[in-house]
């Protein structure tokens, strides 16, 4: 099983034997004790492998024994040694790249956040920089161990950690502790009422006594869960009992949002000038290259950015050029299609804020008119959304009167 790294390491040579003395060629190579190996016939011609110190030997074989012979190829440690002595700058080169290689491999270039859901990976991240595992840092000046047990002491919803180094990445391993239970304070009774008027569109009482149905209509204030239950044997009420009422109630609300939008808006027209600027970023300081383009006002759009990086590691220098393009502020008027459609995209983005997380938007209604220089926008927008609000009035001041009169 060694004979192939055998042969790669004196050196061999791959010889192309044809014509009708090939066999006679093969014999005497055999009668004269050189080794030969992988013998091959094509149909054609034989291709013989054998040592190189043999390669000036062969040939006298081939004279004596009328053979057409070809060395196709030389191969082996030899042969490699002797190129590298002909081409030393590519050797040397091959050197320095193989020792760049071998230090920088110890160093940590990327540094990995594993097993956290709630703990955001750049807060663990920027505690391990401040104990020494960063991008660039040196593998043996880190305690594992240690940084572990730091891990688990800062972070209070970290239950157990692990820091391992594989290649040029460490690894932070974490597992988190179980939530806290949410604690719902029940030691006081209420009822639950309506913040707004609307439709009931369902209702899912948890505790109380339910005062509306699906269908209903409420005004605001009215009471939709009761916190007061009635004690029954049978049909005959014994007592009450005061609870806190909680329940999840949903309905359709109607809301009238009116949305002004100036006609006339102020736009940037670009003059066509423009120019290039470079920053150049060495040790945290930057040198601007570039004239003083005189704009009064300008956009900057980064063009190109060049940095030296490897793995998360940034070296501190970077090349960055900017497209600086001048505008002017003109006004403009705009048309009443381009007004409202302002204002349905501002009601679009603030659809969560004005309704609430839970909401959705079911059906509206709108109108637009032109006032001088406004387009007055007024929209009936028919909302699905969770309505209720707990209400203690008449429970002696938020405290439980008692479970049975």
């Amino acid at each position: 099983m060694f004979s192939p790294v055998w042969n790669y390491l004196k050196g061999y040579v791959i010889i192309k034997a044809s014509g009708l003395s090939a066999g006679k060629f093969i014999n005497m190579t055999s009668y004269y004790g050189i080794n030969l190996w992988d013998i091959k016939n094509d149909g054609k011609a034989y291709y013989i492998k054998a040592d190189i110190k043999d390669a000036d030997e062969l040939k006298e074989i081939s004279r004596k024994s009328g053979c057409r012979t070809e060395v196709i190829k030389y191969k082996g440690l030899p042969v490699l040694i002797r190129k590298i002595k002909k081409r030393k700058a590519y050797a040397l080169g091959a050197f320095i790249f193989a020792a760049l290689l071998y230090f920088l491999s110890g160093f940590v270039w990327t540094v990995k956040v594993e097993g956290n859901y709630r703990v955001p990976a750049e807060d663990i991240k920027q505690f391990c920089r401040q104990n020494g595992i960063y991008p660039g840092a040196l593998k043996k000046n880190i305690e594992q161990a240690d940084a572990a047990e730091l891990i688990i002491a800062n972070f209070k919803d970290i239950s157990w950690a692990s820091v391992s180094v594989r290649g040029t990445e460490a690894v932070i391993s974490v597992a988190e502790t179980i939530p806290e239970v949410k604690i719902i304070d029940n030691s006081y009774a209420c009822d639950i009422i309506s913040d707004m008027d609307g439709i009931i569109e369902n209702i899912t009482v948890i505790s109380g006594t339910p005062l509306v149905r699906a269908g209903d209509v409420v005004k605001k204030g009215d009471v939709l869960v009761s916190g007061r239950l009635e004690i029954k044997d049978g049909e005959e009420v014994k007592g009450e009992k005061y609870v806190k009422a909680e329940a999840y109630i949903r309905a359709q609300t109607v809301h009238k949002l009116i949305l002004k939008v100036n006609l006339n808006q102020k736009i940037k027209q670009y003059t066509g000038r423009s120019t290039k600027k470079a920053e150049i970023w060495l040790l945290g300081k930057k040198i601007e290259i570039g004239f003083d383009t005189g704009y009064n006002n300008y956009d900057k759009e980064l063009f190109s950015d060049f940095s030296l990086k490897i793995g998360d590691y940034k070296a501190p220098f970077s090349i960055k050029v900017y497209s600086i393009n001048e505008y002017e502020t003109v006004t403009k008027r705009i048309t009443e299609n381009q007004a409202e459609k302002k204002a349905r995209d501002y009601l679009e983005a603030e659809e969560e804020e004005l309704f609430g997380i839970e909401s959705y938007v079911t059906d509206e209604k709108i109108s637009g008119s032109v006032q001088k220089d406004s387009y007055v926008y007024t929209a009936f927008i028919t909302v699905s959304q969770k309505i209720g609000v707990e209400d203690r009035a008449g429970y002696n001041n938020g405290t439980l009167r008692g479970e049975n009169n």
